[in-house]
């Protein structure tokens, strides 16, 4: 009688709780939650109090009892709760199954298929994980019976897994989660095997056609009892060995080895002739690949007698449309078009930017006094301290034989002259005595920057000129006729400027290898008369270079400093100190040269790219047009500037896009 009225207690006072934790939420929109926290509680009571927290009903088998402690310290939502009982039916025996309106609750030695939900019920995916159900698997290309010993270690003890003869099913009854972990692997296993697989090279007829020829005739599998045992084959091409894998089950594969044997039979024509249109490639430069494989065939076929019939081999290239006439063997012609397709393809671009820096700087000074003495008339003693800079001595200004001094041999700088008939020096007397004091001082600085950028394609030499054609005087000779001498010379013109030659090689992983020859030069000194001819600076590189693509690369430089320093003197004279300095003559230069040359490749894989890259030196140069002034007054323009037009209005608005 006292555990009936304990029981009794426990129960109301378990209801009346919960009841105290619905009365904390009044509102009809907020979800009741609930704390469970048990001590030696009867099962019994347990299920009638989810019973009334969840909605559900409830069938209890009469074997149904036992005590049930819970702590719990957090509140949980009804489904939460529901859970956590099946949980607690699970630890002690019992198992909750779902039936027409109520949940039965069973110990889970007495599972039966009687009143569990199967796969024509379509079971919620999201069913509470506790609660025991059967399905029924559909496979597709897994034999269903080798997949027992499997899944039987995955199923719970009191799970059963069995298979279907005839109509490759898997039944299984288990726990809702675990079946969910079972529909998960089933999806990743029933895949065509790729174990069975027969690799059947053939001799006469193409692999991608007989791919197409076994892909009509083999479409899915019919549907039905009959369908659902048999393995879809599948079909691979390899076409460098020219052959066709085959999977699927053994029935299935001999069917089609058979049907690909009859298919696999040589032609009756002796040649076939077909016209190959090119999208990309040069025909005539197909044409020499295409040759060589045909030589090779007839050589193989010339020794051979039954193939000597076979062996006329053509390739013509027709370049109006782009085309190859090819006129071959079969088999020989199946490889020329695997040939062709492989090799024609749309080629990537190359950008190639080059920047050369170059600065010069170039400082000088000279002082000295010259001394000139002629006789009069030709006749007496002469002397003179003729320090020649280039050709800018007393002897070059006054002349050597005492005519008119030549002023255009001066030369730059500051130059004091003295000529006279006689002079007296000393108490002594000089004839046509002159004398020169010449100071320079000179400051040359050049910065030169240089950006050319050329585009080509992979593996195609590229070449940009800009540069001015100079003339170079190589020969010179005279003809005579009775007393008239006519001179000749002979004269080859260079490139004087900028040269940039670069063929780019794209490799794997986006680098790239450049052979690049470049050339700066420039014409130094303007040729005098009677000079030998010009003089010019260049400037030089070539080599091969490995540069990833936007890398930048420096391909090479000069740093070069040159001090040179000259003192001419008459000696004796020119060591007097404070006199001497009237018979020396004393040169100091210096000058500094910084040459760099940088290099940046950019690959253009598609027309954007090409696109992108126009645009922006496009839209470069166009800026620098419009920024150009116009002049003002009378030298100003009418219409302004010569500018480019709109990109936008030039390419079209798609090109651009």
């Amino acid at each position: 009688m006292l555990d009936i009225f304990s029981d009794s207690w426990r129960r109301w006072g378990l209801i009346l709780f919960l009841s105290g934790v619905l009365a904390l939420y009044p509102e009809p929109t907020l979800a009741a939650k609930f704390t469970l926290n048990l001590q030696g509680a009867e099962l019994r009571t347990l299920i009638e109090t989810v019973s009334e927290a969840t909605g559900r009903n409830f069938i209890l088998d009469p074997s149904v009892k036992g005590k049930v402690t819970v702590v719990s310290s957090q509140p949980m939502e009804p489904d939460d709760l529901y859970q956590v009982f099946l949980s607690i039916l699970e630890v002690h025996g019992f198992i909750a199954v779902p039936s027409a309106g109520a949940v039965k609750i069973i110990p889970d030695n007495k599972i039966n298929f009687s009143s569990m939900p199967n796969d024509d019920q379509k079971p919620n995916p999201a069913a509470p994980g506790g609660e025991t159900m059967v399905r029924v698997f559909r496979l597709k290309y897994v034999d269903a019976a080798k997949l027992l010993p499997v899944l039987r270690p995955l199923v719970s003890p009191k799970g059963f897994v069995s298979s279907v003869d005839g109509s490759n099913l898997l039944i299984v009854s288990d726990y809702a989660n675990t079946i969910g972990r079972l529909d998960h692997i089933l999806r990743r296993i029933d895949h065509p095997s790729t174990g069975d697989v027969e690799v059947i090279p053939l001799e006469h007829a193409s692999a991608v056609d007989m791919l197409r020829v076994l892909q009509s005739m083999e479409g899915p599998a019919k549907g039905g009892a009959a369908g659902a045992s048999a393995i879809q084959p599948s079909f691979a091409v390899d076409e460098r060995t020219n052959s066709i894998l085959l999977g699927g089950d053994k029935e299935t594969r001999v069917r089609l080895r058979t049907l690909i044997a009859h298919l696999d039979t040589p032609v009756d024509i002796i040649g076939n002739t077909q016209v190959v249109y090119l999208r990309y490639a040069k025909a005539e430069t197909m044409v020499k690949v295409l040759a060589s494989i045909g030589e090779d065939f007839a050589k193989k076929a010339k020794g051979d007698a039954t193939g000597s019939a076979h062996s006329t081999v053509n390739v013509q290239p027709f370049e109006g449309a782009n085309a190859l006439v090819i006129t071959a063997p079969p088999d020989l012609l199946r490889t020329m078009r695997t040939v062709i397709e492989k090799l024609d393809m749309r080629r990537a671009q190359v950008q190639v930017e080059a920047i050369i820096a170059e600065i010069t700087t170039d400082k000088s000074a000279e002082l000295g006094v010259q001394w000139d003495q002629i006789p009069t008339n030709q006749k007496g003693a002469t002397w003179t301290t003729n320090f020649d800079k280039n050709n800018q001595g007393i002897v070059n200004l006054s002349g050597s034989t005492g005519g008119v001094p030549n002023l255009a041999k001066i030369g730059g700088g500051l130059s004091l002259g003295y000529l006279s008939g006689t002079s007296t020096i000393f108490g002594s007397q000089f004839v046509n005595l002159n004398a020169l004091l010449r100071v320079l001082r000179s400051d040359t600085s050049t910065n030169i920057l240089q950006t050319p950028t050329i585009v080509t394609m992979d593996n195609e030499a590229a070449e940009i000129i800009v540069a001015e054609n100079v003339p170079f005087v190589t020969g010179s000779y005279t003809t005579s006729n009775n007393t008239v001498s006519s001179p000749f010379q002979t004269i080859k013109r260079e490139n004087v400027g900028l040269i940039l030659k670069v063929t780019p090689q794209i490799n794997e992983g986006n680098s790239i290898r450049l052979d690049i020859q470049q050339e700066l030069s420039d014409v130094k000194d303007t040729p005098t008369l009677g000079a030998e001819g010009v003089v010019t600076n260049t400037r030089s590189i070539k080599t091969a270079v490995m540069v990833e693509d936007g890398q930048v690369l420096i391909l090479g430089g000069l740093i070069r400093n040159k001090q040179q320093k000259s003192n001419d003197r008459v000696p004796i004279l020119g060591d007097i100190p404070i006199l001497g300095q009237l018979f020396r003559y004393e040169t100091n230069a210096n000058g500094k040269t910084n040459l760099m040359v940088f290099l940046k490749p950019s690959i253009l894989r598609n027309a954007h790219d090409g696109n992108m890259v126009t645009r922006d030196k496009y839209r470069a140069i166009r800026e620098r047009q419009a920024a150009m002034p116009s002049g003002t007054g009378f030298m100003s323009l009418e219409e302004g500037p010569p500018i480019l037009p709109d990109m936008q209005q030039y390419m079209g608005q798609s090109g651009m896009s």
